[in-house]
């Protein structure tokens, strides 16, 4: 559920906008719940209303907590508790380097209510992969993609015949100190984050395809159209790609950030 709130008129008001169609697929149900309090008003989809806070917190309590226990737990907040908006911050490719990460974090200042999404290849090729991964997988602010790099070890951690750079090989052997933990995390990383305007991947979505059918190949290695994704030569896959979320990626170092029409990339730490 997307919920922000405001402080208006006084501290015992407040406006809510919430946009039910992510959380709530009963729509019908959640909006008796809301019309049963007058001054609601009902505009498509979305309720905008204003209430004093005593009054909102019970009719959450009495109604979507009952109705939609699942999706109440920990998305709203409490009157006296109202966690302030941070931001989040989308970087590149981190490739196992620890100490340039956190002169990044230190340069802009990063508060505890932030959230951090990279694009994917956290370890290879820096010599402090398991701080990375150490970082990523304690603090829950940091959030990630999978790269490619990323998911040839994790490959090779399934059992499956893959070959490995020798800096994949000297990540591995990095990471095998623990190998259960970093493995289990790298699992579980997602080949796309979708922020809602904007969807995080690795290295492109293929245009004309639905997000639904994308292929793992293109998530981790697209460059260019055509058969062979990883290709550098040929025409830009974000050159193309008109989509309805705007999408952040790396992979592709260049000496500017690569821009299309609805495609933003990321420059890489390495």
């Amino acid at each position: 559920m997307i919920l922000s709130a405001w402080r208006t008129l006084s501290n015992f008001e407040c406006s809510i906008l919430i946009h039910t169609a992510a959380f709530f697929p009963k729509r019908n149900q959640l909006h008796a719940i809301w019309l049963s309090k007058q001054g609601a008003s009902l505009a498509g989809w979305r309720l905008v209303f204003l209430l004093p806070v005593a009054d909102l917190v019970d009719m959450i309590d009495n109604g979507v907590k009952a109705a939609y226990p699942k999706a109440w737990d920990a998305q709203l907040p409490r009157p006296g508790n109202l966690r302030p908006m941070g931001r989040t911050i989308v970087i590149g490719d981190i490739h196992g380097c620890f100490d340039e990460l956190n002169d990044l974090l230190n340069l802009i200042e990063l508060k505890k209510v932030d959230r951090v999404v990279t694009v994917g290849d956290l370890i290879v090729k820096g010599e402090k992969n398991r701080e990375v991964l150490d970082l990523f997988i304690d603090d829950q602010r940091f959030s990630s993609v999978i790269g490619n790099h990323d998911r040839k070890l994790r490959q090779v951690w399934r059992g499956e015949p893959v070959r490995l750079t020798k800096a994949q090989k000297a990540a591995r052997a990095e990471l095998e100190v623990d190998r259960e933990r970093y493995s289990a995390f790298l699992q579980s990383l997602p080949f796309m984050i979708d922020l809602g305007s904007h969807l995080v991947v690795h290295a492109g979505v293929r245009p004309g395809v639905s997000l639904k059918y994308q292929m793992a190949a293109d998530l981790t290695e697209l460059r260019t159209m055509g058969a062979n994704p990883a290709r550098k030569r040929g025409l830009p896959w974000y050159q193309v790609y008109r989509g309805r979320k705007i999408v952040l990626f790396g992979h592709w170092p260049a000496d500017a950030p690569r821009r299309g029409p609805r495609a933003r990339g990321q420059r890489p730490f390495l």
